[in-house]
């Protein structure tokens, strides 16, 4: 007797991984720049633990690098859309002036475009979803991480401008939180010096703290935030079960 071969489904097909979504947003001064090589240390062992709780997901990272506001052109002078974190990694740590960063003198501490950033930030997260939610029917999560590093204070007189798309304007210094928080964002902070106006955005975007997590690697005195990088569900009071990092269902 023969055995014929049967196809499979097509419910049978294994759909795409879920994906964790990671952008870095530097500014480029001179100062940032001399810190690549710690910022990117911490970088690999966030990416690292990712893997590590996240062992099914398709981990991708991104980069956006932005520099002083200017009426002439854009604060945004390099974008990495999203690809193999290794690849993404090297190219910030091994040729960070090619993509502007540490350029700019900055000694002063003038404020930079860190709206503007976060803002490029919140489009690639957008586009990445729709395009995964197009080419997958089954929606899976994706969960999104922004690491912002920085040596520099924020310009808090930004805001989003005609330019970007419908859903990003206005958005200003004080409703970035809540924009964050609606898209479910984990907001990470990598920073030369303790800056109180990023981490009070810090405490804002996370629900409490239970989401903010130490750093558990050495920071060489610099000033790290982190959040939603426990696997472990948390529980309240009422022994409700909270995950313990965020997840944007596309």
């Amino acid at each position: 007797m023969s055995i014929q071969r049967q196809e499979p489904f097509l419910n049978e097909i294994p759909a795409p991984p879920p994906n964790v979504l990671v952008i870095l947003v530097v500014d480029s001064s001179d100062v940032t720049g001399a810190a690549i090589p710690q910022f990117c240390s911490y970088l690999s062992s966030v990416l690292d633990r990712l893997y590590h709780i996240h062992q099914t997901y398709d981990v991708k990272l991104g980069q956006i690098a932005f520099s002083a506001p200017s009426s002439d052109h854009s604060p945004i002078i390099s974008q990495t859309n999203f690809q193999n974190p290794s690849h993404v990694l090297s190219l910030i740590r091994d040729h960070p002036s090619n993509m502007g960063i540490g350029r700019i003198t900055n000694g002063s501490g003038v404020p930079m475009a860190i709206v503007d950033g976060i803002i490029a930030a919140l489009e690639m997260f957008d586009r990445e979803s729709s395009a995964l939610q197009s080419a997958n029917t089954s929606s899976p999560n994706t969960i999104c991480h922004l690491i912002l590093a920085t040596s520099q204070p924020p310009d808090k007189t930004r805001q989003s401008s005609t330019e970007t798309r419908n859903q990003f304007y206005p958005i200003s210094w004080q409703t970035l939180p809540a924009e964050l928080r609606k898209r479910y964002i984990n907001l990470s902070l990598f920073l030369t010096t303790p800056n109180p106006s990023l981490y009070y955005m810090y405490n804002q975007v996370a629900p409490d703290s239970r989401y903010m997590d130490k750093p558990w690697f050495p920071t060489g005195g610099n000033s790290v935030y982190l959040m939603g990088m426990t696997a472990l569900s948390k529980f309240d009071s009422r022994g409700d079960s909270w995950p313990s990092f965020f997840m944007l269902v596309t």
